[in-house]
């Protein structure tokens, strides 16, 4: 789940990083896909259990 929400943040800022003009709805999606990305990421990090101690 981890990989999965740093594909999707990558992804939608290698689009927000475009150096042509999208259309305002892809620019607004890339931003949500970025955000529910950046989400995934952090709850997967934090429910990693920690065995050793």
């Amino acid at each position: 789940m981890r990989t999965i929400g740093l594909l999707l943040t990558a992804l939608s800022a290698s689009i927000m990083g475009l150096p042509v003009v999208l259309p305002e709805v892809v620019t607004q999606v890339a931003g949500y896909v970025a955000l529910a990305g950046a989400v995934m990421t952090g709850v997967s990090q934090a429910a990693v259990t920690n065995e050793g101690t």
